[in-house]
């Protein structure tokens, strides 16, 4: 667990309300925002506490820095603490800094691989109005990282930090746009530079890598184009006392500096980041070109009008001085003079208009950012030069076997890229997360979403599939594929005896033992530091044996309703039938999977139909709804729509269809993957049904006619 202060440099730039709109913005993305906390404000509404804590830093006049202290709490990637844990950590960390009492809001964010915390904290103090400004507070927080890393059972961090503010801000840069900053490039001949022996070396051996070695103020900086670094920054033995004691008095260089020295490239140099590089110099060149156009042009054309308007004010203004005189013309002036004004201010409006709309869809990126917006497409390439670094497998997941990653999914399941190339898809109102280890699911997935991820899991590295992550959720999954049969199996032999025994009775319930599912007692989020214990039924005649659970094993217990409610604890659970207390009937349903009993019969066909119930759609509209909810787990379902007047005229034939005994023909366009959907007479499926997939037809006036050889019939 690592926290981080961000700094506004220009306080009068700083907006509590601006912040916040941030926070909470979802960016359509499905698990961005999480939970959101209000602490010390009155108003328990996001809106209500934001202009509650905008009003309290009003109220203090005399400080002249930032009033807000942005913090940010990120863990480790695959950590995921409870609700409980994240708010006991926010609010220690609050406290140890002395915003205890301070309002304050927090937004957890899931959009990363490293879930993390955003406080916004109002500096001035609710009651007494004053500023607080922790000092040295990142000592403070790292001491306060520490501790709470061993109090919840968090992953350890290192929190001695060894580098200047200038080499962070430069590694965050770096790390941020993907691209070798001046600082790096120069880092890579440092042991060159500390072995020259005079200033002239120093400058020459500079000057072949296109760096010039400068003075500036009371320092030195290196220095290639528009771009300079401290030197002192590089490496503290480059500061100017240090170079000084070293080579003497500075001397000015006397070489010409070559010109094919530092050029911003990706950090990772591959041919396909190369190749896209050089795309993507090309995409900001065509940019800044397109931008500078359009200003130009929106710029003559504001002053083609506004030299209009003046002229016909000129024009107005002669010719009221011509015709009237008096108090009259004074009027008529005045009327001229406020239009001319309104005019301009409504003109200078829409010219400021276009120019944010041409900036925002000319508004240039990032190296990273310009791949994450190319990788919204599905590309390959872009997603490969996303991922360079292999992430360890943590969670739960499905694990790919195959070793390498496929092609992804259609541009429309993918909601969102993370700087690191994980592609979020959005099936079933569900967020699936894909890298190179395999697809993971948050654990407040639904059985639906869990189901869309198995399903998806099979489309993407086979049937055979490896699960890691909590006991639970695989008992889950093994549950899902038994009921939902779904072709799958597993390389774990137990989950698929599992997955068996399921099938054989789906009510049998599962208590799992995994020590990851119970984090309160495995990583002592609760201050627990119990093991695990096996919970067992000695049945008759065996010996009580240790309830010791070894470390990393996966251990489940079985038991039906039967065994939960009527076992005892020194007696064999038997597999009877009896009545439940207080007139509760125990039904067949509730009986064992091996007692051989017959199931009463279902009765489905006597029952009438629910009033109400899809009354109101017909049967076309039925069957589009149900192809339309399957498309949302299964990925190579097209998109279904009715058929309608304006689809007249030669079309493909895609099948045929019975729905509750209306006949449906599927139709398609010619380059479209789209399927329209209409209704036919009994006579008309005839006719198509021994007609191949694709065959050619003519819709008119609601009739279908097939093509043959240039003929119809």
């Amino acid at each position: 667990m690592i926290t981080k202060k961000v700094s506004m440099n220009n306080a009068s730039k700083s907006s509590f309300s601006g912040l916040i709109n941030y926070l909470t913005d979802t960016q359509n993305k499905l698990e961005r925002v999480g939970d959101i906390t209000i602490s010390n404000c009155n108003s328990e509404e996001v809106k209500w506490a934001e202009l509650e804590i905008a009003a309290t830093q009003k109220q203090n006049t005399r400080a002249t820095s930032d009033k807000t202290y942005h913090m940010i709490i990120s863990f480790r990637e695959g950590e995921n603490p409870p609700k409980e844990v994240l708010q006991a950590i926010e609010q220690e960390l609050c406290e140890g800094l002395g915003f205890g009492e301070h309002q304050r809001i927090s937004v957890v964010h899931n959009d990363t691989e490293n879930l993390h915390i955003h406080v916004a904290i109002n500096k001035i103090h609710p009651t007494k109005l004053t500023l607080l400004e922790p000092y040295r507070d990142h000592y403070i927080r790292d001491k306060l990282c520490a501790t709470l890393e061993k109090k919840y059972g968090l992953e350890v961090d290192n929190h001695k930090s060894t580098k200047t503010q200038s080499e962070n801000k430069a590694q965050n840069m770096e790390r941020m746009a993907g691209v070798e900053t001046l600082l790096g490039f120069v880092r890579k001949f440092t042991s060159e530079i500390e072995a020259v022996n005079n200033w002239q070396d120093l400058h020459e051996l500079l000057a072949d890598n296109g760096v010039a070695l400068k003075q500036r103020a009371n320092g030195l900086v290196f220095q290639s184009g528009d771009v300079f670094v401290k030197a002192s920054t590089v490496d503290r033995h480059f500061s100017k006392n240090a170079l000084e004691k070293r080579l003497g008095e500075y001397e000015h260089s006397q070489v010409e500096v070559n010109t094919d020295g530092y050029q911003p490239e990706p950090i990772y140099k591959d041919q396909n980041s190369k190749a896209l590089f050089q795309e993507y110099l090309a995409w900001l060149e065509q940019n800044t070109y397109e931008r500078k156009s359009g200003f130009a042009s929106t710029k003559n054309e504001f002053t083609d009008q506004l030299e209009r308007l003046k002229a016909s004010a000129k024009l107005k203004r002669s010719l009221i001085k011509l015709g009237t005189k008096g108090s009259g013309r004074k009027m008529a002036l005045k009327l001229v003079s406020s239009n001319l004004r309104r005019d301009i201010q409504k003109l200078a409006s829409t010219s400021q208009k276009k120019r944010q709309a041409i900036f925002s869809t000319t508004k240039n990126a990032t190296w990273k950012y310009w791949l994450k917006m190319k990788a919204q497409s599905g590309d390959s390439r872009v997603i490969e030069a996303l991922s360079k670094v292999k992430p360890k497998p943590k969670g739960n997941i499905f694990i790919n076997r195959l070793k390498r990653r496929n092609k992804p999914l259609s541009e429309r399941f993918i909601n969102a890229v993370t700087s690191k190339g994980t592609l979020v898809y959005k099936v079933a109102n569900t967020a699936i997360r894909e890298n190179a280890n395999g697809l993971s699911i948050s654990e407040s997935a639904t059985d639906r979403g869990m189901e869309a991820a198995l399903i998806l899991a099979t489309h993407r590295y086979g049937k055979y599939i490896d699960l890691g992550g909590s006991d639970e959720f695989k008992t889950k999954v093994a549950r899902i594929a038994a009921l939902k049969n779904i072709e799958v199996t597993f390389t774990d032999k137990q989950l698929e005896q599992l997955k068996t025994e399921f099938k054989l009775n789906p009510e049998m319930e599962i208590q799992s033992n995994d020590q990851n599912s119970r984090r309160s007692s495995s990583r002592g989020y609760a201050g627990q530091t119990g093991r695990g214990r096996e919970q067992r039924t000695v049945g008759r005649g065996e010996q009580p044996r240790s309830t010791h659970k070894q470390p990393h094993s996966t251990k489940y217990r079985r038991f039906s309703k039967t065994d939960r409610i009527f076992s005892l604890s020194e007696m064999p659970s038997l597999s009877l039938v009896r009545h439940r207390p207080r007139n509760q009937m125990f039904l067949s349903g509730d009986a064992n999977a091996d007692m051989e009993q017959q199931r009463t019969k279902r009765t489905d066909g006597l029952r009438r139909p629910i009033s109400g119930m899809n009354q109101s759609l017909s049967n076309v509209d039925l069957y589009i709804k149900e192809r339309n909810d399957k498309r949302e787990k299964i990925f190579d379902i097209p998109l279904h729509r009715r058929y309608t007047e304006s689809d007249d005229g030669q079309l493909l034939f895609n099948g045929l269809r019975s729905k509750n005994g209306t006949q449906l023909v599927l139709l398609k366009q010619k380059g479209k993957a789209e399927i329209l959907v209409k209704e036919i007479d009994a006579k008309t499926a005839a006719r198509l049904r021994s007609k191949k997939l694709g065959t050619i037809v003519e819709v008119h006036q609601n009739k279908v006619v097939v093509k043959v050889k240039g003929l119809s019939r």
